[in-house]
């Protein structure tokens, strides 16, 4: 499936307490991917996010099974860099 996305863009990294390097991946089509140590583990279309979130916090380690899936938010950095200086403006 990854073969008809096209290159990924890097959305979060992790690293975890084993070594591990921890991908979330978007592409261009709106869909989600995960990859762990370069290796892709899955592929979700857009209205799929919520499990490939989950998936990907459990790689990360983020994961309570107390509970439901956490929430993973995504702020783009031109966009958190402006809220940063508009907070300090005020």
């Amino acid at each position: 499936m990854e073969q008809f996305k096209g290159i990924g863009k890097t959305a979060i990294t992790c690293h975890t307490d084993h070594f591990d390097r921890i991908e979330l991946i978007r592409y261009l089509d709106g869909s989600w991917g995960v990859r762990k140590n370069a290796q892709t583990v899955g592929v979700w279309e857009p209205h799929e996010e919520e499990e490939c979130f989950c998936v990907f916090s459990m790689l990360a380690g983020l994961y309570n099974d107390q509970g439901p899936c956490p929430s993973v938010v995504i702020v783009r950095r031109k966009a958190a860099a402006a809220a940063a200086i508009n907070c300090n403006q005020n």
